[in-house]
């Protein structure tokens, strides 16, 4: 019997050893580059403006990581550890390569859009305060009545810039997310024509184009205090 357990042992420890020799060499899967903003949200676009700079994560793969350069030059690109960061220079726009230490290595790459900045003191307040009458102090929602307040830039940009949402049925999202529409509940509101939804309440007609045109680039852009 004690003879019979050592074999059993030996030839247990065999197969283990030939299933380890079978498994050697074969690549470690990894997972695909992502870029992805401050709330590790992945980017498909940058959004920015001359002299802006963008800080990104790249998650995935395996380090080092390593740039493809652009072949034009409105934004510089520079790579550290998992850290990317672009420095915008001129209106154009340029296509940021990563690739990783993998092999076969793993690629992505982000267009990168460098367009006049949208100004929220010049730009996105003055739609508070337009024939909309979000923040006005008679009728208005948020001039006094309704605790978010957008009676000026100051007061405005740190109501929404960041904040949570507080409305049932937007728990998670934000007042207004930099770089990301999907979570901006201003974006959202001021999209839709659902009047449940819709914002200024009892708008019936679609949200002036030019200022959700300038809000939806204010937003990509990072939402800055400009």
């Amino acid at each position: 019997m004690k003879i019979l357990r050592i074999i059993t042992a030996l030839g247990g420890i065999i197969f283990a050893g030939l299933i380890g020799c079978k498994d050697q060499g074969k690549a470690v899967p990894t997972s695909p580059l992502v870029i992805a903003n401050s709330l590790s949200v992945g980017l498909d676009t940058v959004f920015t403006f001359p002299q802006d700079t963008v800080v990104l994560t790249i998650r995935g793969g395996i380090l080092p990581y390593s740039f493809i350069p652009p072949a034009t030059s409105a934004a510089q690109c520079t790579i550290v550890d998992s850290t990317l960061t672009i420095v915008a220079k001129s209106i154009g726009s340029n296509i940021a390569g990563i690739t990783d230490a993998s092999s076969p290595a793993h690629t992505a790459s982000i267009p990168i859009i460098v367009g006049t900045s949208v100004s929220f003191t010049n730009s996105i307040q003055p739609i508070f305060v337009s024939s909309y009458g979000c923040s006005g102090s008679v009728g208005g929602c948020h001039g006094g009545t309704m605790g978010l307040y957008l009676t000026d830039a100051p007061t405005s940009y740190q109501n929404l810039v960041n904040v949570p949402a507080q409305s049932s049925g937007f728990i998670g999202y934000k007042r207004v997310a930099p770089r990301n529409l999907v979570n901006s509940l201003l974006y959202i509101r001021l999209s839709s024509n659902d009047p449940a939804i819709s914002m200024p309440r009892g708008r019936t007609a679609p949200f002036d184009s030019t200022y959700l045109r300038n809000v939806r680039t204010w937003i990509l852009q990072g939402a800055h205090y400009n």
